[in-house]
């Protein structure tokens, strides 16, 4: 069992077979006392950067429209934590959203990432475990097949898939690519899954892993 620990914030883990499981935690811990409220500091601060992150679990769906008024690109981890409500009232603030779908069918996760796009995001991402990604563009589908390997730890392969594809995705257009845009989102979702892989074979999300 592995203990991840940010002040005090706690979450409890354990690997069965290489996969990881949650097993508890303090659900988010202090920041749901005292969420996190932007200013106009912050803004200034976070403008020099191309791309803001955050998710279901910073507790901070009410401040992210502050993001958006900013011009800054967003993009938000929902995870599995999600439901229509959700969505219809955080993706209008979203320029790129990631869904957990591991639990669901292909044909569901389409149904998600189609609302995901009407309700205001640019691009939606399903991951489904070992069964890949989807991607919609409000356009069609996308489909990345996992880089398979025997995994030590899964524990941060979502989050390594996304961090590698929309690093890949943002630093292209920064550039100015005026390539095929489906090739270029082909190629980010490439980028993603070959990145999955490697993470799949570090013991401990941040290669630290301690036994209890």
């Amino acid at each position: 069992m592995q203990t991840i620990r940010r002040g005090k914030w706690l979450c409890l883990v354990d690997l069965v077979e290489g996969d990881r499981v949650f097993i508890g935690g303090n659900q988010g811990g202090v920041q749901q006392e005292h969420p996190i409220q932007l200013d106009t500091r912050d803004i200034a601060y976070i403008q020099t950067f191309d791309l803001a992150h955050s998710s279901i679990y910073s507790g901070m769906e009410q401040e992210i429209y502050k993001l958006k008024e900013a011009g800054i690109l967003v993009s938000f981890d929902f995870s599995n934590e999600f439901d229509e409500a959700i969505l219809e009232s955080v993706c209008k603030h979203v320029d790129y959203s990631l869904l957990s779908c591991g639990e669901q069918t292909e044909e569901e996760v389409k149904e998600w990432l189609v609302k995901v796009h009407r309700y205001g995001s640019r691009l939606g991402i399903g991951t489904m475990g070992s069964r890949g990604a989807l991607l919609y563009d409000g356009h069609r589908f996308y489909k990345q097949a996992p880089h398979y390997v025997q995994p030590v730890d899964t524990m941060g392969a979502g989050d390594s898939f996304f961090t590698a594809f929309i690093l890949h995705y943002v630093q292209e257009k920064s550039l100015g690519s005026k390539g095929d845009e489906a090739v270029l989102l082909t190629a980010s979702l490439e980028a993603g899954a070959r990145y999955a892989s490697k993470t799949c074979l570090v013991e401990g999300a941040f290669g630290y892993g301690i036994s209890f």
